[in-house]
């Protein structure tokens, strides 16, 4: 599970009926924070770009409970631009098979 104690600007589950997946952003250290929060055999995934079907980067987690966090301080693609607006979509996954996706707007 995630420690991190910050409060977070978005968040969002997935579209399933009893949300099996969670994220977190917040736009102070671009901190992306995903989690698995039920045992219903699927994992998360999410991603972070400039559209829906674009993603700068990407996490995935599975197993209940379980948490990936990405930061600005990680460098590279997780350092996003101030001021930018991205699109945040999370998904549950499971073999190949991707779904309950949804998607919002959050700026960097």
């Amino acid at each position: 599970m995630s420690t991190d104690s910050y409060a977070a600007d978005v968040t969002l589950y997935t579209g399933d009926a009893a949300p099996g997946g969670r994220a977190q952003f917040t736009a102070d250290g671009d901190i992306l924070t995903i989690c698995d929060v039920e045992a219903d055999g699927w994992a998360v995934t999410a991603g972070i770009g400039p559209d829906e079907w674009s993603a700068t980067y990407t996490l995935k987690s599975g197993g209940t409970g379980n948490c990936k966090t990405a930061r600005a301080s990680d460098g590279g693609s997780h350092d996003l631009k101030e001021g930018k607006s991205y699109t945040l979509k999370i998904c549950l996954y499971q073999g190949s098979t991707v779904d309950y996706c949804r998607s919002t707007v959050v700026t960097a």
